[in-house]
C-alpha cells in the first residue's frame, strides 16, 4: 500500500502549499480556526481515499475470486518441485477481506470523524471555506483521476491475457548441482521450474471501480462550484 502513502503525502503537501501561498500574499489570516479547518478537511480527504481504494477494492478483490475465480483476482506462476505441480497465487480471500476490511474500517473512521470537525469549524471559519472548499474539491477530483486512469490503463492488458489465455512471460530455472549419498552414488538434484506466470486484471480493475464513483462525484462537485461563482460583468 505503498501508493496510498505517497497520494496521501502528495494531498498534505498541496494543501500547505497553498496555504502558505495565500498567507504570504496577505489572502489568508493566520488563525488557528482556518488550521484547524484545513487540517480536518486534509485529512478526511485522505480517509476517504484509503477506505475507497484501500478498504472497498480489496473487498471487491476477493468478491472477484469467490465467484470467478483466484486466477482473476491475483497473479499466480506454476511451479513444478519434485514432480508435483502446483499454481501458486499471490493472495488468498481470506487476507483481502482481512486487509480490506480493516482499512476500510480505519479509513470509515478517519473520514467521518474528520469531517465531523470540518462542519464543526465552518461556522467558525466561514472565510477559510470558502477559500478551499474549491481547493479539496480539485484535490480529490486530481487524486482520483490519478488512481482511476492508472488502473484503468493497466487492467485493460491485464484483461486481454486473462480472456485469450496467455502467460505475460516465462521463466525456467534449473539447479544442476549434485550431492553425495552415503554410498557414494551420485545422483543430480530434482529440478525446480517456475513457469508461466499470469498477470490478473482483478487487482487493477477493483481499483478502478472504487475509486471511479468518486471520480465522477469530483467532476460534478468541481462543475457545480464552478457554475455558483457570480459572474464578472464586463
Amino acid at each position: 500500500m505503498w501508493w496510498l502513502i505517497v497520494l496521501s503525502i502528495f494531498v498534505v503537501l498541496v494543501v500547505i502549499l497553498t496555504y502558505f501561498i495565500r498567507y504570504i500574499r496577505g489572502e489568508q489570516a493566520l488563525s488557528v480556526e482556518s488550521l484547524l479547518w484545513v487540517y480536518f478537511r486534509t485529512f478526511a480527504l485522505i480517509g476517504l481515499l484509503i477506505c475507497v481504494v484501500g478498504g472497498i477494492s480489496n473487498i471487491l478483490q476477493a468478491g472477484f475470486a469467490a465467484t470467478i475465480g483466484p486466477e482473476f483476482s491475483w497473479s499466480s506462476h506454476r511451479e513444478f518441485n519434485e514432480g508435483i505441480t502446483s499454481r501458486v497465487f499471490d493472495g488468498s480471500i481470506t487476507s483481502s477481506l482481512v486487509t480490506g476490511i480493516t482499512l476500510f474500517t480505519v479509513g470509515l473512521i478517519i473520514w467521518v470523524s474528520h469531517y465531523w470537525g470540518t462542519l464543526k469549524l465552518a461556522r467558525v471559519a466561514e472565510e477559510v471555506t470558502e477559500h478551499f472548499k474549491g481547493l479539496f474539491t480539485l484535490l480529490a477530483l486530481v487524486v482520483f483521476s490519478l488512481v482511476s486512469l492508472t488502473s484503468l490503463t493497466t487492467s485493460l492488458p491485464s484483461l486481454t491475457e486473462y480472456f485469450i489465455d496467455e502467460p505475460s512471460s516465462t521463466v525456467v530455472i534449473t539447479d544442476d548441482s549434485t550431492y553425495e549419498l552415503a554410498d557414494t552414488e551420485v545422483l543430480p538434484k530434482p529440478e525446480i521450474y517456475s513457469d508461466d506466470y499470469r498477470e490478473s486484471p482483478g487487482d487493477s480493475l477493483s481499483i478502478f471501480l472504487t475509486s471511479l464513483p468518486v471520480w465522477i462525484w469530483s467532476v460534478r462537485k468541481s462543475f457545480m462550484i464552478i457554475k455558483s461563482k457570480p459572474k464578472v460583468e464586463k
